[in-house]
């Protein structure tokens, strides 16, 4: 190659690179600013060379990435992408299929378990969403995006430095002319962009194909699994929010006491609080807990309530946040156990547990849905981060966690104290498994006081959001588990843990108890009333639509965000639309079916419930 022909490649090169960059700048200012501070480093350990007639990624020890022309390679992935490369997001998680608790009319797995009856093992190939795996050069994600159907793209790339030599070489603006992109480009923590991606025409979210740019990216394939594991919208499915919109306006109704946690208070902030959970460290450690259970407010889950009642320890408050009614066995203990105690309950509980308490004792509030204004939202995986929330909008400044182990033993089957139950834990893999089960597919995460444990992706996700949750706060917090390190928690053995002085424990509760009255709430104000009536026209509009249309109609509706009921229905069309997309590719007629009677037994359930 003559020296001008090299200058020429060099400048469009150039000329490539700088369209890229006035394109980020514009569409993706995040993206453009790290590469910004990248260039101002000035320090690289890649770089593209022309070797053999043909580009090279070539590293600082002279490493080559292609070995042969990255144009042939390209051209041979595209013409070869393989059909057992898919994510395959409409898994069922099979721990539904245990569950009792839900109304049929709006129980997920078994709205979702008629779709696979009707799908019965087809499989179709994915064409609408393509994920690639690093980027390399770039070339074939250029080929891959030209040359297939599939119009929405995620690239997913851990060295910016990688990331910006492709810009030399590939016109990202050109490619996003017909098709979407999302670039999760030198991303630690990878969640939200991968939210943003699955949010983005989630009907499509049944398989999704991905393309692994080389083996030093094949870690990538785990980790993405983990991810669409968590996001899973069986974790949290609609019914959950649907459930506490309509139960928490009855109870609000019959003057039950409703928290208003949507701004920190100080009541807990001169308490040293040991917050009790059922891993596998409760029974550990139980002495621990007799012999200093004077010395603590002592808040457990209501699980535990029977471990602690073997042991005759008295929970000072109790959490739950279930909405089942198999619920109402944890309390089976003698009623000594919390007839005395605070008792936080989620405003989704069901109505045989509520009636098992105290009235006076009981103060609801939100989970993941604010029903009303100025009452706050405390989401979470489980109840221990919604507890440890709630905890910390009370104020509280020195608080010990035992009993959150979020990891399990997988040689002897368990993760919790609390029940005897044997599960066979395993690593998942999104590819082949016909089944997710966030609660038993294993993990590697940083340990308490190990190295490593073994966890789930349910773990995890409540692992994540401990973190999430302290953000906000200063406070020191211990963790007394012998499980998985939780981020912004100190680690801290229970021998280790040693506090002097006695509580006063009747007089702190009955300060906490007069406190809570006064930032709760037990009736509707008008402008609630207001709220709770506009939803009810809304649900008349929701009966009016053309159910050969539904989710048209439905998206017509949606400019009203205000209203719970769009905001829970958008969370039904997540859940199902991809298996009805998949459906409909082999048999539209009865997908229109199951999507029209479900949607109609839906709003019968909420007509019949209101």
């Amino acid at each position: 190659m003559t020296e001008i022909e090299l200058a020429e490649i060099q400048n469009t090169m150039m000329a490539i690179y700088k369209k890229n960059i006035n394109f980020f700048i514009n569409c993706y200012p995040s993206l453009y600013e790290k590469i910004l501070k990248l260039e101002e480093q000035n320090v690289f350990k890649y770089e593209i060379e022309f070797i053999n007639n043909h580009f090279e990624l070539v590293d600082s020890n002279r490493n080559l990435t292609y070995n042969c022309d990255p144009y042939f390679d390209a051209e041979h992935r595209v013409n070869n992408l393989s059909s057992e490369s898919n994510f395959l997001l409409i898994k069922l998680d099979s721990k539904y299929e245990l569950r009792k608790s839900y109304d049929e009319r709006i129980d997920p797995y078994k709205i979702l378990n008629r779709y696979i009856e009707k799908i019965d093992g087809k499989n179709i190939q994915p064409n609408e969403k393509f994920i690639f795996l690093g980027s390399i050069l770039g070339f074939h994600i250029s080929e891959i995006v030209n040359k297939t159907e599939f119009k929405t793209f995620l690239i997913v790339e851990d060295s910016l430095e990688i990331f910006r030599l492709s810009m030399f070489l590939n016109d990202y603006e050109e490619l996003s002319r017909n098709k979407k992109l999302f670039f999760c480009i030198n991303e630690e923590n990878k969640s939200s962009i991968i939210d943003d991606f699955l949010n983005y025409k989630f009907e499509d979210n049944h398989k999704i194909k991905f393309e692994v740019a080389s083996k030093n990216e094949i870690y990538l394939v785990e980790e993405l699994s983990n991810l669409f594991l968590q996001k899973n919208e069986l974790n949290y499915p609609f019914s959950e929010y649907l459930i506490s919109y309509l139960r928490g306006i009855k109870y609000l109704q019959n003057g039950y006491r409703l928290l208003k946690l949507n701004q920190n208070h100080k009541i807990l902030e001169n308490q040293n609080v040991l917050f009790l959970g059922g891993g596998l460290s409760l029974k550990e450690n139980i002495d621990f807990i007799v012999e200093n259970q004077n010395k603590f407010l002592i808040v457990c889950v209501a699980a535990v309530l029977k471990i602690l009642e073997q042991n005759e320890i008295i929970p000072d408050i109790i959490i739950s946040s279930d909405s089942s009614e198999i619920i109402k066995e944890q309390f089976n203990v003698d009623d000594k156990y919390y007839k005395n105690s605070i008792v936080l309950l989620s405003n989704k509980t069901d109505e045989k547990v509520v009636e098992l308490l105290p009235k006076e004792n009981i103060f609801l509030f939100n989970d993941a849905l604010e029903i009303f204004d100025n009452t706050g939202v405390n989401t979470g995986v489980n109840v221990g981060n919604i507890g440890y929330s709630i905890l910390l909008k009370l104020g509280v400044k020195n608080i010990y966690l035992l009993g959150f182990d979020a990891c399990v033993d997988a040689k002897k089957g368990k993760s919790h104290s609390t029940n005897d139950d044997i599960k066979e834990f395993k690593k998942f893999d999104i590819i082949n498994d016909d089944k997710i089960n966030s609660e038993t597919h294993l993990i590697k995460v940083a340990g308490n006081f190990k190295e490593f444990v073994n966890t789930t992706s349910h773990f995890k996700g409540m692992i994540e959001c401990f973190d999430e949750i302290k953000d906000n706060y200063v406070i020191e917090a211990f963790n007394l588990s012998n499980g998985a390190f939780l981020p912004g928690i100190k680690p801290l053995e229970v021998k280790k843990c040693f506090l002097n002085e006695v509580l006063n424990k009747e007089l702190a509760k009955e300060e906490i108890h007069l406190t809570l009255l006064d930032i709760s709430k037990n009736h509707l104000s008008e402008l609630e009333n207001k709220i709770i009536n506009d939803d009810l026209s809304v649900l008349e509009k929701f009966e009016k639509l053309e159910l050969s249309s539904i989710y048209n109609n439905f998206n017509s509706l949606k400019k009203n965000e205000s209203s719970l009921l769009i905001q829970i229905l958008n969370k039904y069309f997540k859940l199902v639309l991809p298996w009805y997309y998949y459906l409909k590719e082999f048999n539209e007629n009865k997908a229109n079916e199951l999507f029209q009677n479900d949607f109609k037994n839906i709003i019968n359930f909420i007509k019949v419930k209101k």
